[in-house]
């Protein structure tokens, strides 16, 4: 089984996958900004696969079309991308939990991280997981 967990930064997804990977001894995937950003699937499929046993995977495709658009002019996935993407995670058994408390906690959590984000940017991408 495969569980995904999407949101903004501050949302507590790498807390969430945490907790489950302690109890439950799953393997633990971070993706983070796609390298090199230009080819999101490769990077992604590389670090997922092969799949065995339960996995949690702390952003996937949704993370990439949300701060590939606020913050690279647009998602580098291709519909084939998205497809192949949602039908493997589908032949899986996949599990997709969008993480979104109230956007207060989220700029909370943010203060918090070294480099002092940009709020603004925060909440913006807060926004784009609606």
């Amino acid at each position: 089984m495969i569980i995904v967990l999407e949101g903004a930064d501050g949302t507590g997804k790498t807390t969430l996958a945490q907790a489950i990977v302690q109890r439950t001894g799953a393997r633990y995937v971070h993706n983070s900004v796609p390298q090199p950003a230009n080819k999101p699937f490769d990077y992604w499929a590389q670090s997922i696969l092969p799949h065995r046993g339960l996995t949690v995977i702390d952003r996937l495709h949704w993370s990439e079309d949300v701060y590939g658009s606020l913050f690279r002019g647009g998602s580098a996935l291709t519909d084939l991308d998205r497809w192949q993407l949602e039908g493997w995670l589908l032949a899986q058994g996949a599990v997709v939990v969008r993480c979104r408390p109230p956007v207060d906690v989220v700029l909370a959590n943010a203060r918090r991280t070294a480099g002092e984000p940009h709020h603004d940017r925060v909440a913006a991408v807060y926004d784009g997981f609606n």
